[in-house]
């Protein structure tokens, strides 16, 4: 076993990394069931002074102010078949972005799950985080069950919804924490995609004959749009969230859609962090095709830095059809 942080050989059992402090648990699987996973989570580390997980934006542990790292500024995630980044990017903070991966040898599967904290509420990176973890943890254990992908994602996503809205404090708080969700399944003839808010999923077709956005961010101008009305982009009202996952949401039940290419291609996931510099799906092409899945992200991820790098960067890339082995 690897640390899904700096790689380092682990032993079974360990909790933490020796080389790096990284939380282990935030990595799993189900050997027996051709199960596995990793979620960004290992990346945040517990207070040495007092235990705490959670950090201000200036860097400072919110319970005691000891200085921090988050572990998150920057990571990198694989499982065959499925590799993601998440970056902190230029301008922000903290990084409130968080991913996970997985795959089912059945099938095969692969998955992935990007959650956005809304930076408008208090722990948006939390409500990320727990978001993410609940959500790839059932929808493994439902395409393990033979569950359809579309209701494997349904399900996951109420979890996830569930595991926000009930962190410490946050039914009762005016502002809970919050985030946006997209979640991807990759089976042999079939891609399926979930999401709630602006977190965005694209196909590009192999060597960049098509590229597509999938999604429809939950926003009154998307909307309009998708029904043939534009709206301009400048009115902050215009892109303000419609769906998110927290407390205060009214409506977290995912969008679906579903998607059965004739030929391979790659399936994007990704945080509004670079989905804002690419306003034609087409300008992901060249990094999305670029080398392998986790070669692919880091390109990704560095159009959106080279691109100004104003938010949390986070994209996962997923190949279609799903690489029978494990290699």
């Amino acid at each position: 076993m690897n640390c899904p942080s700096c790689k380092s050989a682990v032993g079974d059992g360990e909790r933490y990394c020796e080389r790096c402090g990284c939380d282990l648990r935030a990595s799993g699987g189900d050997p027996d069931r051709g199960i596995s996973w990793q979620s960004t989570t290992a990346g945040v580390l517990p207070c040495p002074s007092c235990g705490e997980t959670a950090i201000t934006a200036d860097g400072q542990c919110e319970r005691c102010g000891r200085a921090r790292v988050s572990g998150l500024d920057r990571m990198e995630l694989a499982v065959p078949g499925v590799a993601g980044v998440t970056d902190r990017g230029l301008l922000r903070g903290r990084n409130e972005d968080a991913l996970a991966v997985g795959r089912l040898s059945a099938g095969p599967n692969t998955l992935a799950v990007v959650c956005d904290g809304v930076s408008t509420s208090p722990d948006g990176d939390t409500a990320a985080r727990v978001a993410v973890d609940a959500a790839i943890v059932v929808l493994l254990d439902m395409l393990a069950r033979g569950v359809p992908a579309d209701q494997a994602i349904e399900a996951a996503t109420g979890t996830a919804a569930d595991a926000v809205a009930a962190l410490p404090g946050a039914r009762a708080a005016e502002v809970p924490p919050s985030c946006t969700y997209v979640a991807a399944v990759i089976a042999p003839e079939e891609i399926t995609v979930g999401w709630v808010g602006d977190s965005r999923a694209y196909w590009v077709g192999a060597y960049g004959v098509e590229a597509q956005q999938l999604t429809i961010d939950d926003s009154p101008a998307a909307q309009l749009a998708a029904t043939g009305v534009p709206v301009p982009g400048v009115d902050p009202h215009s892109v303000a969230l419609l769906r998110w996952l927290g407390a205060d949401a009214f409506d977290t039940r995912p969008r679906t859609v579903s998607l059965r290419p004739d030929a391979p291609g790659r399936l994007l996931i990704c945080s509004d962090g670079l989905s804002r510099y690419a306003k034609d799906p087409a300008e992901l092409v060249t990094a999305a095709t670029t080398g392998s899945p986790a070669d692919a992200a880091r390109a990704l991820t560095r159009l959106a830095l080279e691109g100004g790098g104003r938010d949390n960067i986070t994209v996962a890339v997923l190949p279609f059809p799903p690489p029978a082995q494990e290699a």
